[in-house]
């Protein structure tokens, strides 16, 4: 929580969305069976095919799937549409998790939904799947898309309907209060007097 609490204050936070395309990113290790970036990349041929293609997808991660990755990209004609950017920093990612429309998080297992806390401090729409941590974090889905694991269709369809749909600012923005309620520095340190209080 402590970690949390740090990032939630240096975050940029997003004030507008594009009005030349959707940017979708997903901050993560390039593992696609932990992971899931190959189901976003299946997404996105799935977008595509609908006629749906003011649309990017950008990856912020290194191996071990890369190679696999860019592979896939390819055989699906995508490389102009899949952006593979590779390791930033952390300051990297404070100053332009900002910058895009869409934060997914596609993993089959978290301990802790980092990634998804990160993007609601920053003011960007999460598209989470759906398992406890993600959950928890997005308040069983109230604050933010739950899809399916491993249902490239499906998850295809929820950023269809994102892109139909006006960004919900009221949802956004109760989902930036959410994390700064739970993790920002003055609550953790709040908390953290309260059980000192008990000792």
């Amino acid at each position: 929580m402590c970690l949390t609490a740090f990032l939630f204050n240096l975050l940029n936070k997003k004030t507008e969305f594009s009005k030349e395309g959707l940017k979708i990113v997903q901050v993560a290790r390039l593992d696609h069976l932990g992971k899931g970036q190959h189901i976003a990349i299946q997404a996105l041929s799935l977008l595509i095919g609908k006629g749906i293609k003011n649309i990017s997808l950008n990856f912020i991660g290194e191996d071990p799937s890369l190679e696999y990755l860019k592979k896939i990209t390819a055989e699906l004609s995508l490389n102009q549409y899949v952006n593979f950017l590779g390791n930033k920093s952390q300051q990297y990612i404070f100053e332009h998790l900002c910058d895009y429309d869409l934060s997914l998080a596609l993993s089959s297992y978290e301990a802790f939904g980092l990634t998804v806390a990160e993007a609601m401090a920053a003011k960007v729409p999460v598209l989470a799947s759906d398992i406890p941590a993600f959950r928890e974090v997005l308040d069983n889905g109230q604050l933010g898309n739950l899809f399916k694991i491993g249902d490239a269709e499906y998850l295809s369809n929820k950023i269809a309907g994102f892109i139909e749909k006006c960004p919900d600012r009221q949802m956004i923005e109760a989902a930036y209060e959410r994390v700064k309620s739970l993790y920002s520095v003055e609550t953790t340190a709040r908390r953290y007097l309260e059980e000192y209080k008990k000792i």
